[in-house]
């Protein structure tokens, strides 16, 4: 099945050694490769290990909000879907560094895993700085459209929480328009003391992404979104 592509680039032009070591031998313990058959449980994924919870990380860029969240949430068991290796080698070198057994990657367009996650099964899903396409004949290939949308609601338990953020104007215009279509996810929306924008889904600054930091180096608004499915 071929999808219209929603990254950029899955390569970099350049891979340290010690990065491409990483690939080679760390990455086949936490890849997931698409299975023959649909899975009865996350733990699957997992080496038949339960957790608490799941939660799934769309785009993890150099995974450290990932890898954060996981040293974090030790009863929680964290899957990471990024098509971008260089980015995958940068996780793995988190996970390595602070020796994490609760994630597990798809190293590839996450549209491809999604019929692999049982119904229901995620308390959280968290997307970061999606591309924002801002030219008007590539909106087509941002990732947050209607049938997308579906398919997460499919996929979160009862009460379960959709995370979006991003620092891109028109994208946050297109997320709340497409969000507030879907009246299956309410918009957890919380003002802060100033009254105007929502409140940040952040509470520690050490846990914002690399796009989110030169957002806010540069002046720029940064919005996170919560949805919660009713």
């Amino acid at each position: 099945m071929m999808l219209l592509r929603s990254y950029g680039r899955k390569r970099s032009k350049y891979i340290r050694p010690y990065q491409q070591k990483l690939l080679n031998e760390t990455l086949p313990d936490y890849r997931i490769n698409l299975p023959d058959n649909m899975p009865m449980d996350l733990a699957d994924y997992f080496g038949g290990k339960n957790y608490q919870s799941y939660a799934l990380e769309i785009g993890f860029g150099d995974g450290a909000h990932l890898a954060w969240q996981a040293k974090q949430n030790p009863d929680c068991g964290f899957i990471g879907a990024d098509p971008y290796i260089l980015g995958v080698a940068k996780l793995l070198r988190h996970i390595d560094d602070k020796n994490l057994s609760n994630i597990r990657i798809f190293s590839d367009d996450i549209r491809y895993f999604l019929p692999f996650i049982p119904e229901a099964s995620l308390h959280h899903i968290i997307i970061l700085h999606p591309d924002p396409w801002p030219r008007k004949k590539h909106h087509k290939r941002r990732l947050i459209q209607p049938d997308f949308i579906d398919s997460l609601h499919h996929l979160l338990i009862d009460g379960g929480c959709l995370t979006i953020g991003t620092d891109s104007p028109c994208y946050m215009k297109w997320i709340l328009c497409m969000m507030l279509a879907h009246t299956d996810l309410r918009w957890d929306f919380h003002k802060n003391l100033n009254g105007h924008q929502p409140q940040s889904w952040y509470e520690k600054p050490e846990i914002m992404t690399h796009y989110g930091e030169k957002a806010v180096e540069k002046g720029q608004d940064v919005w996170y979104f919560k949805f919660i499915k009713q």
